[in-house]
């Protein structure tokens, strides 16, 4: 699959080796006191990366000779067919997409239509997103009962 590359973010562990959100914004408030109303705006270095930075992050040498030539600023990224199965990607939408460690090998992808996220699927597996998961759960009515649980009237001691 080839990519119009946007924007990427560089990956980011804790000490344990567990991956941390990347930092998205260049600012952050930050208190300036005990008041929750008084705090000042810092910049901060963002995650972003360049389309060069990327393409040194996934590029894999023993493809270099055996792919076709890209456009400039496109990313050329691999995924298992059946790991699209939810989602219709044409010509010209955004995606995004989370590789599989430091390679061109989709883990995630989430169709973005207008700035939301609306399909999403992970490879390997058949898990929805929580939105569709909640979506799912809204048609369903809760079961009422006529007698709550617990002790019959019968069982009353009088």
């Amino acid at each position: 699959m080839n990519l119009a590359f946007t924007r990427a973010y560089k990956r980011s562990f804790d000490n344990s080796g567990v991956e941390v959100e990347p930092w998205k914004s260049a600012t952050k408030k930050v208190n300036t006191g005990y008041l929750m109303s008084s705090y000042k705006t810092v910049e901060l270095e963002t995650s972003a990366i360049t389309l060069q930075d990327l393409l040194v992050h996934i590029n894999v040498p023993e493809f270099d000779g055996h792919l076709p030539k890209l456009e400039p600023d496109t990313v050329l990224v691999f995924c298992n067919e059946n790991s699209l199965g939810n989602i219709e990607v044409n010509v010209g939408e955004s995606v995004r997409l989370k590789t599989r460690g430091n390679g061109p090998y989709i883990e995630y992808v989430a169709r973005l239509d207008e700035g939301h996220v609306s399909a999403s699927e992970y490879e390997g597996g058949s898990q929805a997103s929580w939105t569709d998961k909640i979506m799912s759960m809204k048609g369903q009515d809760e079961k009422t009962l006529d007698q709550p649980d617990g002790v019959d009237e019968s069982e009353w001691d009088d």
